[in-house]
């Protein structure tokens, strides 16, 4: 776990992981068997459900904030992930490259308020 962390903290490459870590072999085959049962998603939504927690927040959140530079191509699939994995989330805070009739849909397919 520390090794894969390591990694993805770090932005470096698999070659470049220290020695004092496991084979990158090894540690590449946890990854790819953690990623291909569900636990990276499990592990990240108790991580945040777990830190909300200790600042005296409800674990599962109630808004987000999405920024269209970054997926404008993809905000309806986006955004319907989103409500499927975050049922309670009923408010999404986007930039201006979210006009038009993006809101409309929220609002009409998912009772989103974007």
């Amino acid at each position: 776990m520390d090794a894969i962390r390591y990694l993805v903290a770090g932005g470096i490459s698999w070659r470049s992981m220290p020695s004092d870590f496991p084979a990158r072999a090894w540690v590449y085959a946890f990854l790819r068997r953690w990623r291909e049962h569900g636990l990276i998603a499990e592990f990240q939504d108790r991580l945040r459900g777990t830190v909300r927690e200790r600042e005296g927040r409800e674990a599962e959140p109630t808004a987000g904030i999405i920024d269209a530079q970054s997926v404008r191509a993809a905000s309806t699939v986006l955004l319907v992930r989103l409500c499927r994995l975050h049922r309670d989330i009923t408010l999404v805070r986007a930039d201006g490259g979210y006009t038009g009739s993006l809101a409309g849909w929220c609002r009409d397919q998912l009772a989103l308020t974007l």
